[in-house]
């Protein structure tokens, strides 16, 4: 690395004329090192009050296998910030994975439970070892092309269950579906369960055959969150409006003995074999380099409400490759919009202080993402793309203002790409009103302008593009969004109508956000009961206007006919909604509040 003294000008940012200290770091170097340097740097006063600091990265793959982390000191001020930059725009980026090598056939041993037709095609390579662990993953990539792990029918089809038994905790499905299964103890089967507006990734315990039915149990704890939150479940023979009968769905994967499709994958445990089928001509070995994540996070902002992060750009940076693998530990079971359920059940005796009417409870995690913000200020990403994500992109917890992303491009994100905000995660029942004592503990003043966001939910289906909850004076601005399995751009969480008591109104935590001269198309492929727009809650002061939403989706495994371009979900208030533009008049309308202003 060296340091250099330039005469330059960005945008925005500082004077022409200042000076601007860089680092400059190649391929291989170590990014960290280069984030110490420039905190020493300003540690001991290095860089004049006016000069900025690039820290700017060399063409080409910046490998990590932990994330950056970057601390109040790090932070830079408005006349001397800290741009972290590539040297050409999406030329550089920080990847978490590494690839796949040292391709082999398979021993005799190792094609046990393979499918004979595919063991011809099967080849097979160990995961590589990292921090002294094998690694373990969900996700592989070929060319930037998601590799789909091994199912029983192809992942963007299901079949329909025949059972949900509660009491028992089973489901029930044809049990010639379930002898595909090879019982072989170096593999962990898993189902898919299509419900309403989410699914849910529940690992496989046992599976017990009765006649032409196979009875599926589970592992824990997904097996106590499956059967025991009321919403959402799966369903058994609704009926729709237009009088079809319909059940949910579901999918096996993660055998041995489903790898029958060309490009299909699977890992063995404990020894993290990968199993690939390959898709060259004649079988051959793989031409195309796989590539396997490795780091789960690569940027994390450590601020807080005192000491917050600020005036720091990322420009024009690719951020590609992580891994997610929670749903390998304790599976996967999400209230709504991808949030992962801790706990929840049905209340004996509705109504809780809060909510006469309540009759659930429920406690939520969050979903982790490729850049995790906790106490940011004007951190603001520019020109940059995030690809090839096992979870989420960019996620503003708690405690931001004034940070911009801007320009930025998302695609095949695993779950939602921009997530902001507080949504009543942790000891906070999810229903309950959240109301901080501090406006500052929240997110306020942040935008996601101009950005294009393209296939989101690639593993968690029920994820939104673009999700903001508790926030306020936020602008989700001129996006274009498509290929989303639910709704396109959520904002509002708790389902929460105007309070009653003065002092409760004046710290109401949502207020003044708006979304304005959005494109979405092609959402609700996967799960109905959403929007391309959907919102929650009372919010006074905000807008809907000027958006052009088209193409909903069919979503052929869906369970109701709930798809709208306008969705107000329960308790949405506050809202003045015009000048979008929709090939039909379809908003749907959820127990909205008195102060709504809808234009045609």
């Amino acid at each position: 690395m060296k340091k250099r003294l330039l005469s330059v000008a960005l945008c925005g940012l500082f004077l022409a004329d200042a000076l601007a200290v860089e680092i400059r770091v190649a391929p291989g170097q170590p990014l960290d090192a280069a984030f110490r340097e420039a905190r020493e740097m300003r540690r001991l006063g290095s860089i004049g009050h006016n000069d900025t600091l690039f820290i700017t990265l060399a063409d080409g793959v910046h490998r990590i296998v932990e994330a950056l982390m970057l601390r109040p000191e790090d932070s830079g001020t408005p006349q001397s910030p800290t741009v972290v930059r590539a040297e050409h725009a999406g030329c550089a980026t920080i990847d978490g994975g590494v690839a796949l090598t040292g391709w082999r056939r398979a021993t005799r041993e190792e094609l046990r439970g393979v499918p004979s037709a595919t063991q011809p095609n099967l080849w097979v390579c160990d995961a590589p070892r990292v921090n002294g662990r094998i690694v373990e993953t969900r996700q592989l990539w070929q060319d930037g092309r998601r590799l789909p792990q091994a199912s029983l029918v192809p992942q963007d089809s299901l079949l329909p269950m025949l059972a949900f038994d509660k009491e028992h905790r089973e489901i029930h499905i044809p049990a010639r579906y379930a002898t595909f299964l090879s019982r072989n103890p170096h593999f962990q089967p898993w189902m898919l369960v299509h419900q309403r507006w989410a699914i849910a990734l529940l690992r496989i315990k046992e599976v017990v055959m009765a006649d032409t039915l196979a009875k599926i149990t589970f592992l824990e704890p997904e097996s106590r969150r499956e059967f025991e939150h009321p919403w959402p479940q799966p369903v058994i023979g609704d009926t729709l409006d237009d009088g079809r009968i319909v059940s949910s769905s579901f999918n096996l994967l993660g055998d041995v003995s489903l790898l029958d499709r060309p490009g299909e994958w699977v890992q063995s445990y404990p020894n993290g074999l990968i199993y690939y089928v390959s898709g060259d001509k004649g079988g051959a070995r793989p031409s195309a380099e796989i590539t396997i994540p490795v780091a789960e996070q690569l940027v994390r902002v450590e601020g807080s409400l005192e000491r917050p992060v600020h005036d720091i750009l990322f420009d024009g940076i690719r951020f590609a490759h992580t891994v997610w693998t929670t749903p390998n530990r304790e599976g996967w079971v999400t209230l709504q919009a991808g949030f992962p359920i801790v706990d929840a059940y049905k209340l004996a005796e509705p109504g809780l202080p809060h909510k006469a009417s309540l009759e659930n409870q429920a406690w939520i995690g969050r979903p982790q993402s490729a850049v995790t913000l906790f106490g940011a200020r004007y951190v603001n990403f520019s020109h940059c793309q995030f690809v090839n994500l096992g979870a989420c992109g960019v996620d503003f917890v708690e405690s931001s203002s004034r940070c911009d992303v801007a320009d930025c491009h998302f695609e095949d994100v695993g779950a939602t790409a921009v997530l902001i905000g507080h949504f009543a995660t942790g000891g906070h029942e999810t229903h309950a009103p959240f109301l901080p004592f501090s406006a500052d503990a929240l997110c306020r003043e942040m935008r996601v302008v101009r950005c294009r966001v393209k296939d989101v939910g690639m593993e968690d289906w029920g994820a939104s593009a673009i999700n903001a909850g508790y926030v306020s004076s936020t602008t989700i601005a001129q996006n274009e969004v498509s290929g989303c399995k639910w709704s396109g751009i959520c904002l509002g969480w708790g389902w929460l109508p105007a309070p009653k008591e003065k002092a409760s109104l004046r710290r109401w935590p949502m207020r003044d956000n708006h979304l304005t001269g959005n494109h979405v198309f092609d959402f609700g492929l996967q799960l109905h009961d959403c929007g391309a727009l959907y919102t929650l809650s009372y919010q006074p002061g905000s807008s809907i206007e000027g958006n052009r939403l088209e193409r909903m989706g069919r979503a052929p495994f869906a369970t109701n006919q709930r798809v709208f371009y306008i969705y107000l979900d329960e308790a949405t208030d506050g809202f003045t909604i015009r000048d979008n533009v929709m090939p039909e008049w379809r908003i749907g309308q959820n127990q909205t509040g008195p102060k709504m202003k809808i234009e045609e």
